[in-house]
């Protein structure tokens, strides 16, 4: 049975009300994007620091967004090509990680499903992992700190 999902196109007001009363409690997050500004639509790949990171990104990504888990990746090959694209059009995919400590979100540069050519999913998911853990490194080597 295959079940059709569509997120939702904005926030619901309670979520405002809930999000408000966590900024008292969490400090703000500084964001970084490589590459140019976020588009929509567009599939951003993350990994974060903590448990945390979900509800940061909730909190604090500039574009409006809705979280999945790889479920929706684990498809075979004609399924993943329909998700990553709407209406026949190559949706951009984009690396993001948030490291806890630097209070940093990193948006990498983007890139196409089709700049993988015939690839297989697991090399695909690959790809993605190592431009995410490099974002990652990139963070850790102080390359996004704030100049004093």
């Amino acid at each position: 049975m295959r079940i059709e999902y569509e997120p939702p196109r904005k926030k619901q007001p309670v979520y405002a009300c809930f999000k408000a009363l966590l900024r008292i409690f969490v400090r703000k997050v500084r964001t970084v994007t490589l590459g140019g500004e976020l588009s929509e639509p567009c599939l951003y790949l993350a990994n974060h620091a903590n448990k945390m990171g979900p509800m940061i990104y909730s909190m604090f990504f500039p574009v409006y967004h809705v979280n999945w888990g790889a479920s929706q990746m684990l498809g075979n090959y004609r399924e993943r090509y329909r998700y990553l694209r709407e209406q026949g059009k190559d949706i951009p995919m984009r690396p993001v990680y948030y490291h806890k400590k630097k209070r940093l979100i990193v948006v990498g540069e983007e890139c196409f499903l089709s700049d993988f050519g015939a690839a297989k999913k697991e090399e695909v998911a690959e790809a993605m992992r190592l431009k995410v853990n490099a974002l990652y490194h990139r963070i850790e080597a102080g390359e996004f700190d704030e100049k004093k």
